[in-house]
């Protein structure tokens, strides 16, 4: 786990010094104390923030239901939204299936995601990692 922590930690650093100009980042947890949120309010914040990226999609039992694959995510993701790196030397035109495959080995070398959909991973990477 200490492996991925770390390996996570330089790959953020990376990603926020390469897109430093069009990087978004939601400072949940400071929000949280700001607000007084409780751990359960901001965790369906983070979900209601997560799920904004998808069209059709209203709640996480219905994004578990949908997005089981890569090409899930490409067909309900919103056209509108900002390209998602996933990890440090992400190539976002590749496609998601590629993507995806790259970002289990990078954080989690293959290992304990085996039995992940592949809409489990990106919401791992995108909302915990």
């Amino acid at each position: 786990m200490n492996k991925v922590i770390k390996k996570t930690v330089k790959n953020n650093i990376t990603i926020i010094e390469n897109l430093k100009r069009n990087l978004l980042v939601f400072p949940l947890r400071h929000l949280s104390e700001v607000l007084n949120l409780s751990s359960e309010e901001l965790y369906r914040l983070s979900e209601t923030i997560f799920l904004s990226l998808f069209k059709g999609i209203e709640s996480m039992g219905e994004y578990n239901q949908k997005i089981k694959k890569s090409n899930d995510i490409a067909r309900y993701l919103n056209e509108n939204q900002p390209t998602i790196p996933l990890f440090n030397g992400d190539n976002v035109k590749d496609k998601w299936e590629v993507r995806i495959q790259n970002s289990k080995i990078e954080y989690f070398d293959n290992a304990n995601v085996t039995e992940m959909t592949d809409g489990e991973v990106f919401f791992l990477i995108v909302l915990v990692i």
